[in-house]
């Protein structure tokens, strides 16, 4: 398994997005499927992502969401499958609780298998 990557992260209260990439990173594209924005570098690889709706996914209120203070992503792709887990810290009322999502989607063929975990803590 490849280390841990230093990332950054944000949660935009107003329009709902959360979004995380690694902090040095370049993309060159980006798809969507469903409510996932996936970046992609010049290797056809995933570098970043957005979910839309993101209160609606982890099951938390948005003045939770816009309270992270860590987080931690697992990303793999195989051939055929993009699984995502993704492990979110925030505080709620003055201690901290920590979330997990788990999503996977469908690949498509212009996407190349590769492992990431990304954090922010």
């Amino acid at each position: 398994m490849k280390p841990t990557i230093p990332a950054k992260a944000s949660y935009d209260l107003e329009t709902d997005i959360f979004s995380a990439s690694p902090m040095k990173r370049e993309y060159v594209s980006s798809f969507q499927k469903g409510e996932i924005i996936f970046d992609l570098d010049d290797k056809g690889e995933i570098v970043g992502l957005e979910l839309l709706n993101a209160s609606k996914h982890f099951g938390l209120a948005k003045r939770f969401l816009n309270k992270i203070v860590g987080i931690k992503i697992k990303l793999s792709t195989s051939e055929d499958i993009i699984k995502i887990k993704i492990f979110v810290k925030s505080l709620i009322r003055n201690s901290e609780k920590t979330s997990a999502l788990n999503l996977e989607r469908i690949k498509p063929d212009f996407v190349n298998p590769s492992e990431m975990t990304i954090a922010v803590m």
